[in-house]
């Protein structure tokens, strides 16, 4: 599905002299905001495997 976003890039894709000027303030704000989003789950999912790598035991 998708966002009313996503919908707006892709016609800017086809009509690039579609765009009103605020615009692409809008899509940078959101490929930021998804951007951070991403960097947050990775920076979880390290700590995650961090966390794993330390708390095993040695084999007997």
């Amino acid at each position: 599905m998708l966002s009313v976003h996503s919908n707006e890039m892709l016609q800017l894709i086809d009509d690039p002299t579609a765009a009103s000027p605020e615009q692409p303030k809008q899509l940078s704000a959101d490929l930021v905001k998804a951007a951070n989003q991403e960097l947050k789950q990775a920076h979880e999912l390290f700590g995650q495997a961090a966390d794993n790598c330390l708390n095993m035991k040695k084999p007997e």
